[in-house]
């Protein structure tokens, strides 16, 4: 049984509107990430197995989006293409895992601690170094790495 702990500081409403709008977005984002840690949101780790044909070298951890017709390697481009998840699991040569957000369990996944964009200039990859907004890309945060073994996928659409 998981027991949703409450929190709220007593009094929050005399504050300053800015340290008030603060306390409400730190609040917002940590119900965010409680529901995910918790799977209520997203369900129990919100993964899903595609098929991905032949899908050739493929690591854990890289970014993966879909062009109507079939799973490929994201990559932040002048189309505006996004990644939809990111690996997590290769069960075959067809096939892998994708996670879409939520809390992700990967023991000893090999990333360091921090922030993660969408590459724009690799297939694929996710990078610690923000991209530059050029006109008409999207610069997309993936996820948070929080730990050796944790990290915490941001949502982006619905996979199809």
């Amino acid at each position: 049984m998981i027991v949703q702990p409450q929190w709220r500081l007593q009094g929050a409403e005399s504050l300053p509107h800015p340290l008030r709008a603060c306390l409400e977005e730190l609040e917002r984002r940590f119900t965010h990430v409680q529901g995910a840690v918790q799977g209520e949101m997203y369900g129990t780790r919100n993964t899903r197995i595609v098929p991905a044909a032949a899908h050739g070298s493929t690591a854990i951890l890289e970014a993966w989006g879909h062009d109507a017709s079939d799973w490929v390697k994201a990559k932040a481009t002048l189309a505006g293409e996004m990644a939809l998840g990111l690996t997590v699991g290769i069960p075959d040569i067809d096939h892998l895992e994708i996670a879409a957000a939520g809390w992700q369990l990967l023991p000893a996944h090999g990333k360091t601690i921090g922030k993660y964009w969408l590459s724009s200039t690799t297939a694929g990859a996710i990078t610690t170094t923000q991209p530059s907004a050029l006109p008409g890309t999207k610069v997309q945060l993936v996820c948070q790495v929080v730990d050796v073994d944790n990290i915490i996928m941001f949502p982006t659409e619905s996979m199809p």
